[in-house]
C-alpha cells in the first residue's frame, strides 16, 4: 500500500518538475526577450517601428550568420575559416547565437511585409490584402475583355 501511495506520489511531482524545467529553458538567458521579437508577431505593429527596434538591438552586437554566407563558405575555404573563427569566438550566451534563428526570421519577415506598409508604418490586414487582389483580378478580368474586343472588331474591318 505505501509503496503504490509512493508511485502515485511520483506520478504527479515528477510531471510538474519536467514542466517547470521545460518553462524555465524556454526564456533562453532568463533575461527580457528583445521587443523586435514579439513586434514580429504582432499584426497591429507599426513596421518602421519594428524595423528600429531591430536595428537598435543589433547596432553594437555581433550579428549571427546569414544564410547566403553559410552556402558561400562551402565553396570558400577561407569564408569558411572566417565563419569558424567566428563561431568560437561568440559564446553561447551571445545574442548573435542565443537569437540566431529570430533574427533570420525577422529579415525574412522584413521581405514578406514590405509590400504591404503604408505610409505610417501600418501593415495592412489580410482582409485588406485580400480585397485589394480581388478587385485587380477584376480589373484583369475586365482589361482582357476590352483587350479581346478591340481585336476582335479589327478583325471585322
Amino acid at each position: 500500500m505505501k509503496i503504490l501511495k509512493f508511485l502515485q506520489g511520483l506520478v504527479i511531482v515528477i510531471p510538474i518538475l519536467l514542466l517547470s524545467h521545460v518553462s524555465m529553458a524556454q526564456n533562453k538567458t532568463g533575461s527580457v526577450t528583445p521587443s523586435w521579437i514579439t513586434m514580429m508577431d504582432d499584426p497591429n505593429v507599426n513596421y518602421f517601428k519594428a524595423v528600429e527596434a531591430f536595428e537598435s538591438y543589433w547596432k553594437n552586437r555581433e550579428k549571427p550568420e546569414e544564410e547566403n554566407e553559410i552556402f558561400e563558405s562551402a565553396v570558400d575555404k577561407r569564408k569558411e575559416e572566417e565563419l569558424k573563427a567566428k563561431s568560437r569566438r561568440i559564446s553561447a550566451t551571445d545574442p548573435a547565437k542565443l537569437y540566431a534563428f529570430e533574427y533570420r526570421k525577422f529579415l525574412w519577415w522584413m521581405k514578406q511585409t514590405e509590400p504591404f506598409v503604408q505610409p505610417d508604418g501600418r501593415i495592412k490586414s489580410m482582409d485588406e490584402r485580400i480585397a485589394e487582389w480581388k478587385i485587380q483580378k477584376q480589373q484583369k478580368k475586365e482589361q482582357a475583355i476590352k483587350t479581346k474586343g478591340q481585336s476582335d472588331s479589327g478583325k471585322k474591318n
